[in-house]
């Protein structure tokens, strides 16, 4: 009987380790799946770097220069069909305001430096220099306003002092400078402008996709955050269930030590009792 009760305990001695070895690894599961969950449902989405800046790019008058000593001639580019007039207004006794005669002037008084110095006549006044910038400025189609007259004046005026053209011209007096250079730059401010939207709107695209991919992967990581104090709260449940068996068990393992002692003491007592008798 009493190699009985000392196997019985023996054993429940080891089952009572491996339930503390459970509960241990259960709590610590608890703890830091709670810590992970909140890491994980704390994530912000991330602010995607600023839209980057077009690459800074001119209309070049060395390439230009290149331009005209390659090819025998510069066509212009085709002309665009003039949209529909809107209905004539009535007439208003008003002052027709001169834009860009100032910008005209500087262009015409750099074609009579370059014709002084070529010898040749550009064939170009003050008011035809004016009604041309006006009238490719002011295109609602390119919409390219003052900063393309501005460029353009800027432009013509360094081809036209440049000594390296003027001295090509000499050489080839048929051509066109004035018309060919302002075609040309014409045509490469358009293709730069359209190259700088280009480029502003993939960077937009770039910050948009950005964007969803953050709020896709803090969405992502809530959900995993949900599941873990779901994991969380069942690891805490199993530490709560061996708990209470622990405690159950004490419970049990303490009534049966005051049975086993009231045993002993009425066998200690009915003992006594009988070497009362035999001594009588």
């Amino acid at each position: 009987m009493s190699t009985d009760n000392s196997t019985e305990v023996f054993f429940l001695k080891i089952f009572k380790f491996v339930i503390l070895a459970i509960m241990s690894l259960a709590l610590i599961t608890t703890i830091g799946a709670l810590i992970y969950a909140a890491i994980e449902y704390s994530q912000k989405p991330k602010e995607p770097a600023p839209a980057k800046t077009a690459p800074a790019a001119t209309v070049n008058v060395e390439d230009f220069l290149k331009k005209i000593q390659q090819s025998k001639k510069v066509e212009p580019p085709p002309k665009e069909e003039p949209e529909d007039a809107p209905a004539e207004e009535p007439k208003q006794e008003k002052p027709v305001e001169k834009k860009y005669l100032t910008e005209a002037r500087q262009l015409f008084a750099c074609t009579k430096e370059f014709d002084a110095k070529t010898k040749q006549n550009t064939s170009i006044d003050e008011e035809g220099a004016r009604q041309w910038l006006q009238r490719n400025a002011d295109d609602r189609k390119h919409d390219r306003g003052q900063a393309w007259v501005t460029d353009s004046v800027k432009f013509n005026c360094a081809v036209l002092s440049n000594q390296q053209i003027i001295e090509f011209v000499k050489k080839k007096p048929e051509i066109k400078l004035l018309m060919e250079s302002t075609f040309y730059h014409l045509e490469i401010w358009d293709e730069i402008k359209n190259n700088i939207a280009e480029f502003n709107q993939s960077e937009q695209e770039r910050i948009e996709s950005e964007r969803r991919e953050e709020e896709a992967r803090v969405f992502a990581a809530k959900t995993r955050a949900v599941f873990v104090l779901a994991v969380a709260g069942g690891a805490f449940g199993i530490f709560m269930l061996l708990a209470l068996y622990l405690i159950f068990s004490a419970v049990e393992s303490n009534l049966r030590r005051i049975s086993e002692s009231i045993e002993s003491f009425k066998n200690n007592q009915m003992t006594a009792v009988d070497k009362t008798a035999e001594l009588s």
